[in-house]
């Protein structure tokens, strides 16, 4: 397989692999100068362009307040049920029927914080889906700490559900301090540095 790259508008690349390599057809990755990184098929990579660089008709932009964050986009909810798919109580399916949209948002300039907010036209079962997804997260934080895989309990630790927004909805949270993220990475590069030695080979012991 090899990489095609074009131009594409003022700043756009896309960069295209050939003979596609995803069983579900061809995948497409498009970048925005040294701003911004698009991965999708390749119409939603040049659509994600042309919005970028006013293309795109007025009403198919994202309103100026969903815009923040170093990451962010709405997606349907039924496009999330793959990363779910095994999850407990059958959360993708029920989320990809209640979900009519979900607005995502990541912000890493200090603490890493990452907010998913769901919205549909069934309060009742969006509230019954929030219950559902909190209580997953609660046992899942458990076993983790039974395991003795302390990383994945933290993430869960500082993760959370949150109902009672305006309409029909709910939001999952994770924010993880920096303070944390310190820690779960602290001596990463001495281990390497202090297990490299010249040429792959360990140095002798002295006698």
């Amino acid at each position: 397989a090899r990489v095609e790259q074009s131009a594409y508008g003022e700043r756009g690349r896309v960069y295209r692999v050939d003979p596609p390599q995803s069983p579900r057809g061809a995948v497409a990755l498009g970048r925005w100068g040294d701003e911004l990184v698009v991965f999708g098929s390749e119409a939603f990579v040049r659509d994600s362009l042309d919005r970028v660089e006013g293309r795109a008709a007025p009403e198919q932009q994202l309103p100026e307040d969903l815009t923040y964050g170093e990451a962010y986009g709405v997606i349907p909810g039924a496009a999330l049920q793959p990363l779910l798919r095994g999850a407990p109580n059958g959360i993708g399916e029920r989320l990809a029927a209640l979900a009519s949209r979900v607005e995502l948002h990541a912000d890493a300039m200090s603490d890493v914080a990452i907010v998913a907010r769901v919205t549909g036209a069934d309060a009742a079962g969006l509230d019954d889906l929030a219950r559902s997804i909190g209580a997953a997260m609660a046992i899942g934080r458990m076993q983790a700490k039974a395991r003795g895989t302390d990383q994945l309990a933290d993430v869960l630790e500082y993760a959370r559900v949150e109902r009672g927004h305006s309409g029909a909805g709910f939001s999952v949270e994770l924010a993880i301090p920096t303070d944390v993220l310190e820690r779960w990475f602290a001596g990463c590069g001495e281990e390497r540095a202090g297990g490299a030695t010249s040429g792959g080979v360990a140095p002798a012991e002295p006698r």
